[in-house]
């Protein structure tokens, strides 16, 4: 990708691919995690990584990106990874069963009994947790959060708006 955004051909003989991107060296190139070993490579590639946490645990997402920390610095790299975490709540009408069946339909290839599990286990529902969440998901060092609704109710959005604002 970076050889394609500087106007490289992607193979030898073939055309540039435009348009060049607007940021020079193109956007950001963020690696997806989940556990040690793909932290390791996306730190010899990457820009930065994503880490989300199911539950919402700042402590969670704080672990990772330790490890983020710990592989750029093994990989040579002399700028610090870019940081996304996110979580999955819900704060519309209904929002504890609108988050809890999310979670569920989501988690069901991986078998009833542990989406059921897991949907159990969601607790950002309130204005109250998801600050909480919000503010440790800050206290990380992060320099983006994902928040993914569990519903298309547009006061999904606007009510976590009051939310950021208070951040």
């Amino acid at each position: 990708l970076r050889r394609i955004w500087s106007g490289e051909p992607a193979y030898d003989g073939g055309e540039p691919i435009g348009p060049k991107p607007v940021q020079p060296n193109g956007p950001r190139i963020i690696g997806g995690f989940s556990g040690p070993k793909a932290i390791t490579r996306s730190a010899r590639w990457a820009d930065g990584l994503y880490g989300f946490s199911i539950t919402g645990d700042g402590g969670e997402i704080q672990q990772k990106m330790d490890v983020a920390e710990r592989a750029w610095a093994a990989a040579g790299r002399t700028t610090a990874p870019w940081k996304v975490g996110g979580f999955w709540y819900s704060l519309a009408d209904g929002a504890e069963a609108h988050l809890r069946r999310y979670v569920y339909d989501y988690l069901r290839t991986a078998g009833d009994a542990v989406a059921r599990q897991v949907a159990a286990s969601m607790t950002r529902f309130s204005a109250d947790a998801i600050l909480d969440t919000m503010r440790a998901m800050k206290a990380t060092g992060i320099d983006e959060l994902y928040m993914v609704p569990a519903s298309a109710d547009v006061a999904e959005v606007e009510r976590l708006a009051e939310l950021v604002a208070q951040i």
